[in-house]
């Protein structure tokens, strides 16, 4: 069994932010593979469906961001996934915007969705990190995450959500350098 988790903020005012980019993944996912309808949870919103004949949960948590962790942890009790079962996709500053990363354990690089994560649930877990760019300076980083990805971002933004959604297989049988390769195609205009 997996679980795949989208890091984002819940509500329509933070739908097409650029730190939403993870709860974008599960919407993909949800619109292109058949999951059950969505139950809620405690702290989070969450799916099952299959994917290669393997169970898998997608969980959006309906906290905010930066207290992710506490529904990570309710639904990682409930389905007694193991830690290296779990996936999630996050937006990545310090990363050219569409360039895709695969990372096992280590810190939280100054993201505070997955401190959270860490927190609650040990760092065990993988990331899929998707770059967004950074603004140049650390004063614009709050305005740049919480602000909407622009007509010229969007163009990169669906080839990669489509990539990513296309290649999600590969993650389910722990071919990580498979997925990648197939994410980092270049985008065609």
């Amino acid at each position: 069994m997996f679980l795949l988790i989208g890091l984002g903020n819940p509500g329509k005012k933070y739908q097409n932010n650029r730190h939403n980019i993870g709860f974008m993944v599960i919407d993909k996912l949800l619109e292109s593979i058949s999951f059950s309808k969505s139950r809620s949870f405690e702290h989070g919103t969450v799916y099952e469906g299959y994917i290669n004949s393997k169970k898998v949960i997608l969980l959006k948590p309906t906290n905010y961001m930066n207290n992710s962790g506490y529904s990570a942890l309710n639904v990682l009790n409930f389905f007694k996934v193991p830690s290296e079962n779990i996936l999630v996709f996050h937006d990545d500053i310090d990363l050219l915007p569409g360039t895709i990363r695969f990372k096992q354990g280590g810190g939280h690089g100054g993201h505070n969705g997955i401190k959270d994560l860490i927190l609650h649930i040990g760092n065990n877990f993988k990331r899929i990190r998707i770059g967004i760019g950074h603004p140049g300076h650390r004063d614009l980083v709050c305005k740049h995450v919480l602000g909407n990805f622009n007509n010229t971002e969007d163009v990169w933004l669906q080839s990669k959500l489509d990539l990513i959604i296309d290649n999600i297989n590969h993650l389910i049988t722990n071919d990580a350098k498979t997925f990648l390769s197939q994410v980092s195609q270049l985008i065609k205009d």
